[in-house]
């Protein structure tokens, strides 16, 4: 099974946020650092290169691929704050009606500036999102099957550089995966009956 590429580091969160030259920019991280701070009780923490996350959560899918994810985050981006909120947007019609003006993606909620949106909705938004993942991991757990394997504190890259912090043995790894998946999904297609 594919590995994710994004994974906590120990990098620098404070770093990170002294390199957003825009001063206004830089503010509005500063507050949606601590909102999300207050919300989860947990420190920030870099997650790839790029993301500020706070949190993490244990998840399974049907496939069996498994892992940790960060309970919600943000990213600096140029054209917008990327707030990363997790559960996605389905289940809180009310909330983003109230919010403001925003675009979003599948779990990506694209805010140019911080005077656009309400914060106390925005508060709300990310609490019932972390709420959410966190009552589905203690069903993934109740369900069964190997529990979670606690990751070590992360490591920094030994090297700077490569892809997106993927090493050759990783991406040999991946494309091992894809062959062997795309073999199945072949297999299925000459026997009738058989689910994918």
């Amino acid at each position: 099974m594919a590995e994710l590429k994004t994974k906590m580091t120990d990098a620098s969160v404070a770093a990170y946020m002294a390199a957003i030259s825009d001063e206004k920019r830089r503010a509005d991280c500063e507050t949606v650092l601590a909102l999300m701070r207050s919300v989860t009780r947990d420190e920030p923490k870099m997650w790839g290169t790029a993301i500020v996350g706070f949190g993490r959560y244990f998840y399974r899918y049907a496939s069996g691929q498994e892992g940790y994810w960060m309970l919600t985050a943000f990213a600096n981006r140029a054209q917008a704050i990327t707030l990363y909120i997790m559960a996605g947007f389905d289940r809180y019609a009310d909330l983003m009606a109230r919010l403001g003006k925003y675009k979003t993606g599948k779990s990506c909620l694209y805010v140019r500036r911080l005077e656009d949106i309400d914060l106390k909705v925005l508060k709300e938004l990310v609490t019932e999102s972390v709420r959410f993942l966190k009552a589905k991991e203690k069903e993934t757990l109740a369900a069964g099957g190997p529990k979670p394997v606690q990751a070590a504190a992360p490591k920094a890259a030994k090297k700077a550089g490569g892809s997106k912090g993927t090493t050759a043995a990783g991406k040999k790894a991946t494309k091992k995966a894809a062959a062997k998946k795309k073999a199945t999904k072949k297999a299925a297609v000459k026997k009738p009956g058989r689910k994918v």
